[in-house]
């Protein structure tokens, strides 16, 4: 297991972006407050691949198409802030079988439950440090 943390401007999240394709899981928890920039960070991502998002606060998971040198996956985004009935729960243990990239926001929230059923998953725990910076903190499980 391990740990790395950058601190960064909106604008620098494509090198994060970039560290996280490398990592083993495609697995991530974003966890941080209401604001830090979960959302933010999903979007940085895609559009490594020229894909849009939009936040799923309201849709709980939102799946978007990506392609890239000819191969084609996919990102799902979920929003578990006020999500914790047990449907929801095996909505997304079905979907976290799906090949693609998943980002759970508030994805604390079913951290051990993902650890006892043996998902490997990265937690990237995002700090505001100043207004237009922050501190992000990846470590792989």
């Amino acid at each position: 297991m391990g740990i790395k943390k950058f601190c960064l401007k909106e604008d620098g999240l494509e090198a994060l972006c970039a560290v996280m394709l490398t990592l083993e899981s495609k697995i991530f928890l974003l966890v941080g407050d209401v604001g830090s920039g979960k959302s933010t960070l999903v979007q940085a991502f895609a559009k490594g691949f020229s894909a849009r998002t939009s936040s799923p606060s309201f849709s709980f998971i939102n799946e978007y198409e990506i392609t890239k040198d000819n191969q084609t996956s996919k990102i799902y985004h979920y929003d578990l802030y006020f999500k914790d009935s047990p449907m929801h729960f095996l909505e997304i243990f079905e979907c976290l079988q799906n090949e693609g990239f998943h980002f759970l926001e508030w994805g604390e929230a079913i951290e051990s439950h993902l650890t006892d059923m043996g998902f490997k998953f990265a937690k990237i725990k995002i700090v505001e440090k100043e207004k237009d910076s922050r501190v992000y903190i990846i470590e792989e499980a």
